[in-house]
């Protein structure tokens, strides 16, 4: 295809084939590539497999016979005349009726009339057929081979090449075209080297447990309780979120605190590890936490628990009996925090903190099924929390 668009990008013969062509390449013009085309257009087809593999692969033996340079006699000769396609019309009016034809937007040079055949679009590889200057080694399923090359081998190398070139800078891409044809003279781009990448090996990452006393499993099991399931949900199944809101550890141990930092919260669970023995006690309350009550608080959905250890298995489910004994909401909330039933399940400060005094305990009563110990004894606690039950969005 003799288009200039494509001579523009590639052009690969010396210009001292033809003294009259400007040295510098970004200085020549349309009509510098026209007498360019004209010059070449007769010898090109018997050597252009071997050309476009010497672009490609430079270092790799051609298969034609390169005779000595023919001695140049100085004679003078007429000037040639160049036989133009068409005495009519040029190759911008047959890009443009081109267009017509194809029902395509008019664009100057979009398509091109080759000398020996039909009129094709310049976006399929054709052009690419005329010139390739890439190593196939970017894309490895391309063929070693260029007179092996398809056009959809063409289209593939368009492909992986239409996003880079545009980031190329202007003078990096002459010194690119002008290493094609003089690959002996010096650029003028600035050739950086190479960027080391370092393979810095990056700290693994902490993951946040959502509970330093309960594990997902426990907390599927509490949530099959709300729901009153007879089987437990799976980790995987777990319709609820536990959202932290208080935890002793971090926000202190004083029952004023709890008060302060939970009041207003509703469907609360509340979870302690028993210290010196790693149990692991708590409760579901439904009802809202309110620092400004006191008294018995009523509700029949409540219940408490117990887990010997971290481990699932046959833990103590007792649910409330007594609906109007449920919750004490106690009068001095300096010194009493959860409290469930009549002392089923309390927590009770005389010291500085829950940790530091064994005032909490279980008691077995009427308003809830069953004990959640075996032991009425008191206890301390090394931590707790309180989680908000939140439904998981869909």
């Amino acid at each position: 295809m003799w288009n200039i668009k494509i001579w523009r990008k590639a052009p690969f013969v010396y210009p001292s084939l033809n003294p009259t062509l400007p040295k510098k390449l970004e200085e020549w013009s349309d009509e510098n590539f026209m007498t360019l085309k004209a010059t070449l257009q007769q010898c090109l087809p018997l050597l252009w497999n071997d050309l476009k593999q010497h672009l490609i692969l430079p270092d790799r033996p051609i298969k034609s016979t390169i005779l000595p340079p023919r001695l140049v006699l100085k004679q003078k000769l007429p000037a040639r005349a160049i036989e133009l396609f068409s005495t009519i019309i040029n190759e911008e009016h047959a890009s443009m009726i081109a267009s017509w034809i194809d029902n395509r937007p008019t664009n100057n040079h979009h398509h091109s009339i080759s000398p020996s055949g039909p009129m094709r679009n310049s976006s399929i590889p054709t052009s690419h057929n005329c010139f390739s200057f890439v190593y196939p080694s970017l894309n490895p399923t391309l063929p070693k081979k260029l007179e092996e090359w398809s056009d959809e081998n063409f289209m593939t190398l368009k492909a992986t090449l239409q996003q880079c070139l545009p980031l190329v800078h202007k003078q990096l891409w002459n010194d690119l075209k002008q290493h094609l044809i003089l690959p002996d003279r010096p650029i003028k781009s600035t050739i950086l080297p190479p960027r080391l990448v370092l393979k810095q090996k990056l700290p693994a990452r902490a993951i946040e447990l959502f509970s330093t006393i309960i594990n997902e499993e426990h907390a599927s099991m509490i949530a099959s309780w709300i729901d009153n399931r007879p089987t437990s949900y799976s980790s995987r199944e777990n319709p609820y979120e536990f959202q932290l809101i208080f935890r002793g550890i971090k926000d202190g141990f004083s029952p004023r605190t709890f008060w302060n930092i939970c009041d207003g919260h509703s469907n609360t669970i509340v979870v302690t590890k028993v210290k010196g023995t790693n149990e692991i006690l708590g409760g579901f309350n439904p009802l809202a936490w309110d620092k400004t009550k006191e008294g018995w608080m009523k509700t029949d959905e409540s219940f408490i628990f117990s887990f010997k250890d971290v481990n699932i298995r046959n833990p103590i489910l007792s649910r409330v009996e007594n609906e109007d004994h449920a919750l004490w909401y106690p009068l001095d909330k300096d010194r009493y925090g959860p409290y469930f039933g009549d002392c089923e399940f309390m927590i009770k400060l005389s010291v500085l903190n829950f940790t530091q005094n064994t005032e909490s305990f279980c008691r077995n009563t009427s308003n809830y099924e069953k004990p959640i110990r075996k032991t009425e004894d008191r206890f301390s606690i090394i931590d707790y929390d309180v989680f908000k039950v939140v439904k998981k969005s869909i």
